[in-house]
């Protein structure tokens, strides 16, 4: 297996006009490859993916882009349900799986993931048919490439190593990135939000 980091890599450069919601262990390893207005940083593990949805549903027009964990996903379970009801058109999900809850006991403690439980084919139970495991560099770059060029809602779960990079990203606070995610988004829309 791969790191995280080696994918985000390859995204990177196909989602640099998009919305990005990251959160958990991803967040430094994303921000030091994409330090953008356009990110915003979840420091709540289950909260990217609701987020995701919302963002998505309210701003149709913009490509989201979730970057999720296994933990924050198998947490919050009811998110994948949610998001086979509503299918936003313009939503692509990617789980981060190293099978560990890494961001809160240093990865001493598995989640089921580990044990055989499969997001992917969750997500795929809960109704969204667009939802594969990937465990290769090629494989990625060849489901972005698709699902990136079309409209739809996916799911893409990916098998990872533990641990991060350990690259830091430019520091904002929680306060800051909010802002400057709301302007960037009103700058994209031609409206005021705040």
């Amino acid at each position: 297996m791969m790191k995280r980091y080696e994918f985000l890599k390859i995204l990177s450069p196909k989602v640099s006009r998009s919305l990005v919601v990251v959160g958990g262990s991803n967040v430094g390893d994303w921000i030091s490859l994409e330090p953008s207005d356009g990110t915003f940083a979840c420091h709540g593990m289950v909260t990217p993916l609701p987020i995701a949805i919302g963002l998505a549903l309210a701003l149709p027009r913009q490509r989201i882009i979730a970057l999720t964990t296994d933990g924050a996903v198998l947490m919050g379970l009811g998110a994948l349900v949610t998001l086979a009801e509503t299918r936003p058109s313009n939503l692509s999900v990617i789980v981060f799986d190293n099978e560990l809850y890494e961001g809160v006991s240093k990865g001493e403690i598995p989640t089921h993931t580990a044990m055989g439980a499969d997001i992917a084919l969750m997500a795929k139970g809960a109704g969204l048919s667009n939802s594969v495991t990937v465990e290769t560099l090629k494989e990625f770059e060849r489901r972005m490439s698709s699902v990136l060029r079309t409209k739809g809602t996916s799911l893409t779960n990916i098998k990872v190593d533990k641990g991060a990079m350990g690259v830091r990203g430019v520091y904002r606070d929680g306060t800051e990135i909010m802002y400057r995610f709301v302007r960037h988004i009103e700058e994209l829309e031609k409206i005021s939000i705040l």
